[in-house]
C-alpha cells in the first residue's frame, strides 16, 4: 500500500492495532481524556500519512523541489505580498526535514496535552 492510498483505505490488521494501543495508552497515561486521544490519535496518523505520501509523491514523480517552492517565494509581489516578501523564502524551508517535522509532532503534542474533551 502506497502513502496515498492510505488517505482513501482504513488500515487493518494486528501491526495497526498495535500503533492505535501504543498512541492511545500514551495519551491516556499522559492525562488526556479517552475521546480527546482517540481524535488526537487520528490526527498524529493523519499527519504521518500526509507527510509520507508528499514525500513518496516527489520521489516516485520527480516532483518539484524545495528550490522550487524558494523561486515561488521570491517572486512575491511587495505590494500584494508584503509579508512574503519582507520574511524571505528562508524561513519556510531552513532546517532539516527532520527538524520541521519533529517540530509539527511537539506542535501538536502541546496542543494535545492542552486540550479539553472534545464536544460530541
Amino acid at each position: 500500500m502506497t502513502a496515498r492510498s492510505a488517505l482513501f483505505v482504513w488500515p487493518d490488521g494486528p501491526h495497526y492495532l498495535d500503533l492505535i494501543e501504543l498512541l492511545m495508552r500514551l495519551l491516556t497515561t499522559a492525562g488526556v481524556q479517552p475521546e480527546a486521544a482517540a481524535r488526537a490519535t487520528d490526527l498524529l496518523l493523519q499527519q504521518a500519512t500526509a507527510a509520507a505520501a508528499e514525500w513518496d509523491g516527489r520521489q516516485e514523480n520527480g516532483e518539484q523541489e524545495l528550490s522550487d517552492l524558494v523561486s515561488t517565494l521570491e517572486s512575491a509581489d511587495p505590494a500584494r505580498h508584503p509579508t512574503l516578501k519582507q520574511l524571505g523564502s528562508a524561513i519556510f524551508v531552513r532546517g532539516s526535514h527532520e527538524d520541521r517535522s519533529a517540530w509539527i509532532i511537539d506542535t501538536m503534542l502541546d496542543g494535545i496535552l492542552d486540550a479539553r474533551t472534545p464536544r460530541s
